[in-house]
Formats: C-alpha cells, structure tokens, sequence
C-alpha cells in the first residue's frame, strides 16, 4: 500500500468512520510477483502483509487504539476478486463466495463511503443477493 492510501485510512480512522470500511482487491489473477506465489492462500498473505504494514504506520503516528480499529474490522472486510470485467462464469466459486462477502459486507457497514482512485461517493447499501432468486448460483 501506497501513502496515498494509507492517507485514506488514516482520514477513516481520525474521522472515526473505520466501522464502514471494505477493502475489495481487485484483479487478485494479475497480482505482480505471482509466479513466486503458488496458491490463493499466498496470494491474500502477500497483500495482506502490505496492508498490516500500512495499519502499523499508522499506529505510529495515531496510536495503538487506531491500529487495533483497524485490525478488527478488516479480517471479515477484505475481499479478493478475480476476472469481475468478464462475465462471472458458476465454476468461479472463489470470486462468486468472496462478492456474496462483499455484498453481506457492505450491507453490515449501512451508509458506506465506496472509494477509488478517482472518485468517492457515498451510497446507501442494502442487503441482496448476487443471485436471482431461487436460485444459488451453482
């Protein structure tokens, strides 16, 4: 993670707005260095070591309350997708279980800032399925 977004998680945790944060890492299939990374397991410790980094730099300088802030809501709020500018097809089941825990994950926080590198809006998030109803998605 970058200082531009530690800077955002920072701005979270002073704002005391970190119950809304969900982190979404995208492309998980194109992460750099994967060759070195042989399962998905190695893949989510690689990016979560940079965000634990991250969270610790900003203990330093906010404080040890704002880095446990962070530390517990992240573990159930981090999600991994990979392949979402395609069609998701059903034998996808590692992308299709980490956006059904994406969506239960923004319907926990309500009122949820959703940020990019270009824009920030605020939305209202209300709790649905991936799915069409009746069906699992299997």
């Amino acid at each position: 993670m970058g200082p531009y977004r530690e800077s955002r998680l920072k701005s979270l945790v002073t704002s005391g707005h970190e119950g809304k944060l969900v982190l979404c890492f995208t492309h998980f299939d194109d992460l750099e260095g994967a060759a070195n990374l042989p399962n998905v397991a190695a893949r989510k410790n690689h990016l979560m070591a940079s965000v634990d980094n991250a969270i610790a730099t900003i203990g330093k300088s906010l404080g040890r309350s704002a880095e446990n802030a962070l530390k517990r809501v992240l573990p159930d709020r981090t999600v991994f997708v990979a392949r979402i500018q395609q069609m998701i097809k059903p034998a996808a089941r590692f992308t299709r279980n980490e956006l059904e825990k994406l969506v239960a994950a923004l319907a926990a926080t309500g009122d949820t800032a959703i940020t990019s590198d270009r824009h920030t809006a605020l939305r209202r998030c209300e709790p649905y399925s991936l799915y069409p109803e009746g069906n699992s998605g299997v």
